[in-house]
């Protein structure tokens, strides 16, 4: 940042009022950074410029700031506004990943003299009405489709005025001929009667499930009365179809009939939050979305935007009460923070799911998040290359070891190593740690192959001491960074510092050692199992007389597993041993 620059950005600190807006920061090619809101700009913003920063990653940033700009409003209200289109319009680097409005399908009722019913990712103002924003389209086809069960609706873009359907200008085509469409392009089907299946699937889409399961219920009731029995079952399967798609109730006691309910979990292996919407006391819809927080995004801020996010569909207009687990400034609505009872009882329902849910890989960890990781760790060189190191063993038994390799934050499959301990006797977990560490590289230079940016150790001093000393015998200590970290606190040790170093349990630094680690433990552990179990395998078939360890490994190389052996015939076992020990083997295995 030049002088020039750092006179700019005081001028404009000092100048910053003491009321509601929203400022932006551009770079040196004035393209936007970040856009934030505040209640107050001047504090708000002169917060960035503090001296001393506790995240690392809002340091980036601040050095990447050339000017700001922002503006004045009259509300917390049209703060929340502005901000929202400005991030929508500049699509900014540095905002959090629910910006993006191409990742949420809305369904759309067409404003047209019959209706058709599609999604799409753009909504516009073209008196059609839109329901949404949901997470996926797996959800909205769902939805689709049930709507198009319960009533057959068209799926031509033809324009079905009055007029040109009076005088001819359609003919009937495949989608009425399949049962997908009753033609109300020919007059087959009357304007009303297309526009009552609307006004079902309006109420779906609605959440009005309760009043439409009352309507058909007392329509299935009056046929049968009058013994059209054939209508009856049509009422029947509408009603079931629409039991199977409402979710069970499991907010019976709760005092509001309808409300937003949001919660946030944070896992070694991602970030997510829940979306449920309640209407007429049950649950409607369900959403998780992971997320990355970037910046200074804290919890509050994370729910904030998800929340202006699915609260967009209606304009900020007639939102229901919101249900958090944390105080959240959402000026459109009422903010509820339950601590007992039925709301709070839904929250924690809210929070084992999330972490029940199988997280995606962070396979999108980019450069800045390596940046990050660079400046966190103290490296010299961006970690675009990661490989990590760990043993198992079991009392000494069936010593094993892997390693492990990430490019860019992902994990590069092809390159892991597995490695049986060759020289050490008996469970020494340091001496296992620097015989891999040796042969691993020992190869690496005699292959001519890349060297890795980081390598980490999974253990605390003793292992990394173990490890830097094969580092040292192949000459490239110096040419490597190289940290340890132990399990029971997270500790990340440095080569000749006794102090470990405690990074932020939400640092992205920690979280992808922490990934790596696991992946290390998780890739020796099922080696060691794999080993283990052939070497029992093989006992079993050495313990029979007359039978060797050379026998049983090529019978379970032929057949793979003992009850493999147990089923083949003698033939088939003769043809690999012979007959003599064939039959022992028969014998032995009875």
């Amino acid at each position: 940042m030049s002088n020039t620059h750092v006179e700019q950005i005081k001028a404009t600190l000092a100048e910053l009022p003491n009321s509601p807006g929203v400022y932006e920061f551009y770079d040196d090619q004035k393209k936007v950074l970040y856009v934030g809101k505040a209640k107050k700009l001047k504090k708000r913003v002169q917060s960035y410029f503090q001296k001393e920063q506790v995240s690392a990653r809002l340091k980036v940033l601040v050095k990447k700031i050339h000017s700001i700009q922002y503006t004045t409003v009259g509300s917390d209200q049209e703060a929340f506004l502005l901000e929202n289109n400005l991030i929508k319009e500049y699509q900014p680097r540095y905002n959090i990943q629910l910006k993006d409005d191409k990742s949420y399908p809305y369904i759309v009722i067409r404003n047209e003299p019959i209706p058709r019913l599609y999604f799409t990712r753009k909504k516009i103002n073209d008196g059609s009405e839109y329901f949404g924003p949901y997470t996926g389209v797996k959800q909205v086809r769902a939805i689709i489709n049930l709507a198009k069960e319960l009533h057959p609706l068209r799926s031509c873009k033809l324009d079905l005025s009055e007029k040109k359907i009076n005088q001819g200008k359609y003919k009937v085509c495949l989608e009425y001929h399949i049962g997908n469409c009753l033609a109300p392009c020919v007059g087959y089907q009357s304007s009303s009667d297309y526009e009552a299946g609307i006004a079902t699937i309006r109420d779906i889409l609605t959440g009005k499930i309760s009043n439409l399961l009352n309507t058909l219920t007392e329509a299935r009731n009056k046929a049968t009365e009058e013994l059209k029995f054939e209508l009856a079952h049509t009422y029947q399967k509408k009603l079931e179809k629409i039991q199977e798609f409402r979710r069970p109730s499991l907010v019976e006691n709760l005092d509001v009939e309808k409300a937003d309910v949001y919660q946030i979990l944070h896992k070694t292996t991602g970030s997510a939050i829940q979306h449920l919407k309640i209407r007429e006391y049950s649950v409607v819809f369900s959403t998780i979305n992971q997320i990355i927080p970037k910046l200074h995004e804290n919890d509050e801020a994370l729910l904030l935007r998800a929340i202006q996010k699915f609260s967009m569909a209606d304009n900020m207009q007639d939102i229901p009460p919101i249900i958090c687990p944390i105080e959240v400034d959402f000026p459109f609505s009422e903010v509820m923070v339950p601590q007992r009872g039925e709301k709070k009882r839904i929250l924690l329902m809210m929070r084992k799911n999330l972490m029940e849910h199988q997280f995606k890989s962070k396979s999108n960890v980019n450069e800045e998040v390596l940046e990050i990781i660079q400046k966190d760790l103290r490296l010299k060189s961006l970690p675009k290359h990661i490989e990590c190191f760990d043993n198992s063993n079991i009392q000494g038994n069936h010593p094993v070891a892997s390693c492990v390799v990430f490019h860019n934050g992902r994990p590069s499959k092809s390159s892991y190593r597995h490695f049986n301990i060759k020289t050490v006797e008996g469970p020494d977990d340091f001496a296992s740690m620097k015989e891999i560490v040796y042969r691993r590289y020992k190869g690496v230079l005699n292959k001519g192959e890349a060297l890795p940016d980081l390598i980490v150790i999974d253990g605390g001093k003793g292992q990394l001491n173990a490890a830097i000393e094969a580092l040292k015998e192949v000459n490239i200590y110096d040419k490597v960074a190289v940290i340890g970290i132990a399990k029971r606190l997270e500790e990340l040790y440095y080569p000749n510092d006794p102090i470990p170093l405690m990074l932020n349990k939400r640092s992205p630094a920690l979280k992808l050692v922490q990934q790596i680690r696991n992946e290390a433990h998780r890739f020796a552990i099922t080696f060691h199992r794999k080993k283990r179990s052939q070497h029992f395998t093989r006992s079993a078939l050495e313990n029979i007389p007359g039978i060797g360890q050379k026998t049983a490994i090529s019978l379970l190389r032929e057949f793979g597993s003992i009850e493999a052996i147990k089923k083949a015939s003698l033939d088939d076992v003769e043809k690999v041993i012979g007959h003599k020990k064939a039959q022992l083997i028969q014998a032995g295995l009875e």
